[in-house]
């Protein structure tokens, strides 16, 4: 089954909330400093996610709105769009691990439908970035602040505060139908006054960290074209 790939919550970081405020451009899901995340590459990434792990879902008898898988990818792809930009701050090209964790996700996409594996690593890929970015940059500002022997959970803690003080030093615009926020490095859908985490293995599960979750009949009562299981 494939794998949460965020890391753990760090409750020093601050939320940043990435809610739509209509100043992105028509084609566009999401504008993070001088980069563009296209709802094209939302659409074409949510429909091949959710084609990979359908089946799965189905099997587990749970159904995925699927508003809440596109929100989940538009989120990925905003946090590595910042963190890609982190990284070229920190003089990072790819960071140190990433590539594993691609082949990871490859290895894991082999149980799943050919056709749709490559979105599936590309979404998986996105989350494996920013933390891969995280752990790094937070390892060398640890040295600098005399802690050598930090753990990589620790690494990553110290990399997403950076992250977060990058989010206060940029422009966020998020388009209005794409409904999330970034809290602690997770994303998660704000809807009718509810909050909850859309990890990858909430996705594919259909169960979320909350009792505000998607509600089971409501989502099988979705046209099918609305809906992921």
């Amino acid at each position: 089954m494939p794998r949460q790939v965020v890391a753990g919550v760090v409750a020093a970081v601050a939320a940043l909330t990435l809610s739509g405020c209509g100043a992105a451009g028509p084609g566009v899901a999401a504008k993070v400093g001088d980069r563009t995340v296209t709802t094209s590459d939302v659409d074409r990434l949510t429909e091949g996610y959710c084609r990979a792990l359908e089946e799965q879902i189905k099997s587990q008898g749970q159904v995925v709105p699927l508003r809440l898988v596109r929100t989940f990818v538009a989120g990925s792809l905003t946090l590595r769009a910042a963190a890609e930009q982190l990284a070229a701050q920190h003089g990072i090209t790819e960071p140190a691990g990433y590539r594993d964790e691609v082949k990871t996700d490859e290895s894991q996409s082999e149980q799943l439908p050919a056709a749709h594996r490559a979105e599936y690593v590309e979404v998986a890929s996105a989350q494996d970035y920013v933390v891969a970015v995280e752990r790094q940059i937070g390892g060398e500002l640890l040295l600098n602040e005399g802690k050598p022997g930090a753990t990589d959970d620790q690494k990553v803690a110290r990399g997403r505060e950076e992250l977060s003080v990058w989010f206060g030093d940029h422009t966020l615009d998020v388009n209005p139908k794409y409904s999330f926020e970034i809290t602690d490095g997770n994303v998660k859908n704000i809807r009718n006054d509810t909050s909850y985490a859309l990890s990858a293995n909430a996705v594919a599960a259909g169960k979320f960290s909350s009792d505000s979750g998607p509600d089971q009949a409501y989502s099988a009562s979705l046209p099918a074209s609305q809906r992921c299981g």
